[in-house]
């Protein structure tokens, strides 16, 4: 199967979830590898779909273009960066679609309304 480099990521993501961090735990894997196969290819079609075309993308700020989620924390003058997961903004792309920005505008006025609420 080949993966579309854009969604490398993604997938990786899908594997490390359902697969090897369980592993790594002591666990059996969530699933099996023919599910995660099978999830990863209808999710990259569903991702395809509502992307749109690559052209439209825009640089992720949250990620810097990486796709990958990291908190920093500075602990003795020394930081330390530790990945959390996929860029939730930008769903491991490096770059937003129409799709995302819409989503991540959405999120934002449901949080600032929260936030006034209180």
């Amino acid at each position: 199967m080949e993966i579309p480099k854009v969604y490398g990521n993604w997938a990786r993501e899908m594997i490390n979830t359902f697969w090897t961090k369980p592993l790594d735990n002591g666990r059996n894997p969530i699933m099996s590898k023919a599910q995660i196969r099978q999830q990863i290819v209808l999710g990259i079609a569903r991702l395809q779909e509502t992307d749109g075309s690559p052209a439209d993308w825009t640089h992720c700020e949250h990620c810097e273009g990486t796709g990958i989620y990291e908190e920093t924390s500075v602990t003795d003058k020394q930081e330390e960066r530790t990945v959390r997961g996929l860029c939730y903004q930008c769903f491991g792309k490096g770059r937003q679609s129409a799709a995302d920005r819409k989503r991540n505008r959405n999120y934002k006025s449901i949080r600032q309304e929260r936030e006034r609420a209180y």
